[in-house]
């Protein structure tokens, strides 16, 4: 189906080939190269270093691992069983890219709606966003954020090779929501992948987006496969996003996930993220809200059962006066899972007037469960209002009993429970259907895993 080229390692040629095979311009090239002699520079993290705990950086092994360039595809290759039917749930889509990459073949393709194309709404592919949207990706590689600072961003400046370049026009409102579906299968041996997302959104605009990660096929390898996603989000003056980010791995696969958010003048996004599936998931999410009147809602929900570790890290990083932020957390342990979650609001000394909220709750659902949950503050401004939450505790027993005592299960009192945990947050979610979406998945992750 695919003439994707395998790159024999994650090395400086494999970053030539892959510019190489996607036709990209010197000037791609050059920006691909700078950032792989960075990441040689840099150090490789510690599992004992606190911003990497519970981060099981062991599991990986570079000098086995290959990557792929990605053909575009035009004709239609989606379906349901493609997408954990994602699709089924919002059917009307604002646009989609498609990425799919499995053991012999990798493309991808895009759709975007009438609407969308008649108010001006620009949506590529990565393999041909060097050519199809060149001063978008000049722009984030220039303004990259803290990326000089961490291995694993630069080691996806340079082999970043699925996901798309949304661009919205100002004063744009669609309501149906642009979708990108990554779906990494389960047949992969020594695989990594590297998915990037760039959002840009004009002045006043107001947009949705769904970004979710999967995989299909029954046959897992026990072998570590590397996702390393980056997501980058601008928001202009006035523009509203509303972002969903569903990580549902097989059990083989090591995620990890950078989502940068950069919000205007009176800018506001509303930011959900789920981790469901996976060996190690790794999500770090800063916020930066470098104008006035700018707002960030960070919510995350998350489920762990066997051996799965969790580790989230967030950063509401405010730099001007009259900014809020909210970050809502709740992760479920079960068997011996473990899990880490990071807090860190900033408050430069300008943003007086700063409105901070900075929560985490931890439920433990098995005796060998184990949560961890760390809330920092770095507040240099004298009139905000900031405040924090943390909580790790075992579920309920009375609750379990009760719901038993009335006919249930304990599978299906235990789902009953996490699905309670996570609705407050889930409630809150602005795009129709994806919260049934979840819910879903939750309910078929604690069925299957106590089969």
């Amino acid at each position: 189906m695919s003439n994707s080229l395998i790159l024999n390692s994650i090395t400086k040629e494999g970053v030539d080939i892959l510019a190489t095979q996607q036709g990209e311009p010197a000037w791609s090239k050059e920006l691909r190269t700078r950032a792989w002699e960075s990441y040689l520079k840099k150090p490789f993290p510690s599992e004992n270093d606190p911003a990497w705990k519970k981060t099981r950086l062991s599991l990986l092994d570079f000098s086995r691992l290959s990557a792929k360039s990605f053909t575009p595809l035009s004709e239609k290759q989606t379906d349901s069983g493609l997408t954990d039917n994602l699709i089924d749930h919002v059917a009307k889509m604002g646009g989609l890219v498609f990425s799919y990459q499995s053991q012999e073949n990798s493309f991808c393709q895009v759709e975007l709606s009438a609407e969308a194309k008649a108010k001006g709404v620009k949506l590529v592919a990565i393999p041909q966003a060097s050519k199809e949207a060149p001063e978008i990706l000049k722009q984030f590689e220039k303004n990259a954020p803290e990326a000089e600072d961490d291995k694993f961003i630069l080691m996806s400046r340079a082999l970043f090779n699925c996901g798309g370049v949304l661009s919205v026009p100002d004063n744009v409102e669609i309501d149906d929501p642009f979708v990108f579906i990554t779906n990494l299968a389960s047949d992969c041996v020594d695989g990594a992948l590297f998915p990037r997302v760039i959002v840009k959104v004009g002045k006043n605009s107001r947009i949705r987006v769904v970004n979710h990660f999967t995989s299909s096929g029954s046959n897992v390898s026990s072998q570590i496969v590397f996702s390393n996603a980056l997501t980058e989000i601008q928001a202009e003056s006035g523009a509203y996003v509303s972002y969903v980010e569903v990580q549902n791995y097989a059990d083989n696969v090591f995620s990890l996930n950078r989502q940068f958010n950069n919000l205007q003048k009176d800018a506001r996004i509303y930011s959900l993220n789920v981790g469901l599936g996976g060996k190690q998931i790794r999500a770090d999410i800063y916020t930066h809200l470098s104008h006035s009147g700018s707002s960030a809602s960070v919510m995350g929900v998350a489920l762990a059962s066997s051996d799965q570790s969790i580790h989230y890290n967030t950063v509401q990083d405010h730099q001007a006066p009259h900014t809020t932020s909210n970050i809502d957390f709740r992760i479920a342990l079960r068997n011996h899972s473990v899990s880490c979650y990071h807090g860190n609001i900033r408050i430069a000394k300008e943003a007086q007037q700063t409105d901070a909220y900075q929560s985490s709750k931890n439920l433990l659902l098995g005796e060998d469960a184990r949560a961890e949950a760390v809330p920092n503050l770095e507040i240099l401004a004298n009139d905000v209002k900031c405040s924090h939450g943390a909580t790790v505790g075992p579920v309920d027993k009375e609750q379990i009993f009760y719901l038993n005592s009335r006919g249930l299960d304990k599978t299906t009192a235990e789902e009953l429970v996490i699905t309670g945990f996570f609705n407050t947050v889930l409630a809150t979610n602005p795009i129709a259907g994806v919260d049934a979406f979840i819910q879903e998945l939750v309910a078929s992750k604690v069925q299957s895993s106590n089969k």
